[in-house]
C-alpha cells in the first residue's frame, strides 16, 4: 500500500488504520496489515502505537506529529523516568512490541479499561464535518469516562483476546446519550487540556518543583517540608467525592485509587519512581483546582527569599537610577 490517507485532528492511530482499511478494498484485515507493515501479527494499541516510523513513511504526516498528537505519548513522556524517555519514543518509532513498562511505570495493580473510547455527540458531529465517526485520542486517556466537550458519559469497546481482538471498526453510532457526573466532567476537562498543552514540543514542566511550590502555597507541607498526608488525603477525597469509579463504570477510576495512598510516592524525592499518570491526573486537578494552565507557569513564579538583604551590585544600581 503506497498511501494513507489523511489523519482527521486527534485522531487515534487506531481508528486511522480502520479508515484506511475501509477505503483499502481488501477482504480482510490480516491482507491489510500485510500491504501495511509486511507482517499480519499485529494488534493496535488504543493510545500507545508502535511502528509509526511505517507509517509516517506511507502518509504525508511526519512521525512527530504521529507521535505528539494522535497517541498518549505526551502524558506518559511527562511522567516517565528520564532514562526510560529515550527509550519510551524509539519504541514507538519502531516495530517491536511496546509496553507500558517501557515507561519506567511499574506495572499498575488496579483494574484498567483497556479498549477503545467514543462520545455519542462526538460521532454525530463528526459525521456531519467528515462523513464518518472517528476515535479520539483525548478520549483515551486512562480513568476518562466523559467527554470534555459535551459533558456526556462514554461508550467503550473492549480490546484485546475475546473482544475486539485484531478486528478494525469505528465507533457505532445512534448510541444512548447519558450526561456525566460533575466529578467526570471536571476530571475530563482538565486531563484534556493538560494533553493539549504538552502536545506542543515546547510545552515542559518539572512536576516535582510545581507540586512543590503549590503545595507549600496551600500549606499542606511542614516547616521541614513533609507532606500534611492527613489533611490531602482528606481534601482529595472530598474533592473526588463525585468521580465515578471502576466498580460502577468500567471505563472509570479504580475504587483503589480513590483512597490515595500513594500521594507521598508521587511526590517525596527519596522514594519517587514513575507512577501512573492516572494517579498523576487525580492529584494535579486537585492541587490545581482544576486549571492545568497553572502547571506551566513555573518559571514565572517570584522567587522569594525572606530577610534577603540587597547585593552591593543591587546598591549601587539603584543609587546611579535615583541620581540619574
Amino acid at each position: 500500500m503506497n498511501n494513507l490517507p489523511v489523519i482527521y485532528p486527534n485522531e487515534t492511530i487506531f481508528s486511522w488504520l480502520t479508515r484506511a482499511y475501509l477505503l483499502s478494498g481488501y477482504v480482510n484485515t490480516k491482507v491489510f496489515y500485510l500491504s501495511v507493515f509486511n507482517t499480519a501479527k499485529v494488534r493496535i494499541h488504543p493510545y500507545l502505537n508502535n511502528r509509526l516510523n511505517q507509517l509516517a513513511a506511507q502518509s504525508l504526516h511526519t512521525e512527530n506529529e504521529l507521535i505528539n498528537h494522535h497517541t498518549l505519548y505526551p502524558l506518559f513522556n511527562i511522567f516517565a523516568l528520564k532514562e526510560n524517555q529515550e527509550s519510551l519514543k524509539s519504541k514507538l518509532l519502531s516495530n517491536e512490541v511496546l509496553a507500558v513498562s517501557t515507561a519506567g511505570i511499574t506495572q499498575f495493580n488496579f483494574p484498567l479499561f483497556h479498549g477503545h473510547k467514543y462520545c455519542p455527540s462526538c460521532v454525530k458531529e463528526d459525521l456531519e464535518k467528515y462523513g464518518c465517526g472517528y476515535w479520539h485520542i483525548e478520549h483515551q486517556i486512562p480513568g476518562i469516562c466523559s467527554c470534555y466537550k459535551h459533558n456526556l458519559q462514554l461508550h467503550g469497546i473492549a480490546a484485546g483476546e475475546h473482544q475486539l481482538d485484531k478486528k478494525l471498526i469505528l465507533p457505532p453510532k445512534n448510541m444512548q446519550i447519558v450526561p456525566a457526573s460533575s466529578g467526570d466532567n471536571k476530571f475530563a476537562c482538565f486531563s484534556a487540556s493538560l494533553l493539549e498543552s504538552l502536545q506542543q514540543p515546547s510545552a515542559q514542566f518539572n512536576y516535582l518543583q510545581e507540586y512543590n511550590h503549590q503545595l507549600s502555597n496551600k500549606d499542606l507541607l511542614s516547616n521541614k517540608g513533609q507532606l500534611r498526608n492527613i489533611k490531602i488525603v482528606q481534601e482529595l477525597k472530598e474533592y473526588w467525592a463525585t468521580l465515578s469509579t471502576y466498580s460502577s463504570n468500567e471505563l472509570s477510576v479504580s475504587d483503589a485509587l480513590l483512597k490515595f495512598e500513594y500521594i507521598g510516592r508521587l511526590y517525596r524525592s527519596k522514594e519517587h519512581y514513575s507512577s501512573h499518570p492516572l494517579k498523576h491526573l487525580l492529584f494535579m486537578c486537585w492541587l490545581f483546582d482544576s486549571d492545568s494552565n497553572r502547571l506551566f507557569k513555573g518559571s514565572q513564579y517570584e522567587k522569594r527569599v525572606p530577610n534577603q538583604k540587597p547585593t552591593k551590585k543591587y546598591c549601587d544600581e539603584k543609587i546611579i537610577e535615583m541620581i540619574n
